[in-house]
């Protein structure tokens, strides 16, 4: 199953190397972790987790669920410390879904794997879910969901089937499945990430209508602008939109000195700052 499971954990800080990898870290805490003795044995579970991701597709799709409102090394290794506490030969879809969902909220509180985002009542229940749609629907392979679709449009009929799956979590997990090969019957090319579309949340929405891509601060404008300025793959704006709108372009009394997009190196205003 490796050898149709090529799932390689990118080492990549997003925030520093903005490349193809839509994520800061994955398994790896932040640079900030110091401690060279914490660190070293910080590294041996975060080594772990990506064996274990490697091995389980199932465990690929629960840390999907569960990277919301928290930091993505945690998300990451959610899948790991989740099949640690009920073992791991028991972390399949059969098994879990099975499970009650007060023995699984007690996994995840155990873990601390819960969020003001998602609670762990609810990120219980999803799980639970998820895994009666592969026994139910996919033949209890969670390789199915993405393996078997021979379009892109089936591929993210499949996904956002999900539970917990909304259009952002949809297009950063098919992202991920075609930039890693994981997706046989859909090429890694211009044509299938031009359809990812930017999450238009109210950062995205508001950078693009101060820097003047977007002619007004609406979702269809953020979708206009993604998909004129970044046609090969609106949603690589994620990620710099929400960073900037969060660090710098806020609501009131916005950061624009400081800002990378604020000036050009010349000293001349490069954002017309509209709207401020």
């Amino acid at each position: 199953m490796l050898e149709t499971y090529p799932f390689i954990i990118a080492k990549k800080n997003w925030y520093e190397e903005k490349s193809s990898n839509p994520f800061r870290g994955w398994c790896l805490r932040d640079k900030a972790f110091t401690d060279t003795i914490k660190r070293k044995a910080d590294e041996n579970v975060a080594k772990n987790c990506e064996d274990f991701l490697h091995s389980n597709p199932l465990a690929f799709l629960v840390c999907c669920q569960l990277d919301m409102g928290k930091p993505a090394w945690k998300a990451w290794r959610s899948s790991y410390l989740i099949a640690s506490s009920i073992s791991p030969q028991n972390f399949n879809p059969h098994y879990v879904s099975a499970m009650s969902k007060a023995s699984l909220i007690k996994v995840l509180e155990e873990n601390k794997l819960g969020c003001r985002n998602l609670a762990h009542d609810a990120a219980a229940r999803n799980i639970i879910e998820l895994t009666k749609l592969i026994t139910k629907k996919h033949g209890g392979n969670a390789l199915n969901i993405w393996e078997t679709p021979k379009s892109f449009t089936e591929l993210r009929d499949n996904l956002i089937s999900i539970p917990g799956f909304g259009p952002g979590l949809t297009n950063m997990c098919i992202k991920i499945l075609i930039e890693l090969g994981m997706v046989p019957n859909i090429p890694k090319d211009t044509h299938s990430l031009s359809k990812l579309q930017v999450k238009a949340d109210i950062h995205v929405k508001k950078v693009l209508f101060r820097t003047g891509l977007a002619d007004q601060e609406t979702e269809k404008s953020a979708y206009e602008a993604a998909t004129t300025y970044s046609c090969n793959c609106p949603m690589s704006l994620d990620i710099a939109g929400f960073a900037i709108g969060q660090k710098y372009c806020f609501k009131t009394d916005p950061n624009c000195s400081d800002c990378p997009v604020g000036f050009k190196k010349d000293g001349s205003i490069l954002c017309p700052r509209i709207g401020v």
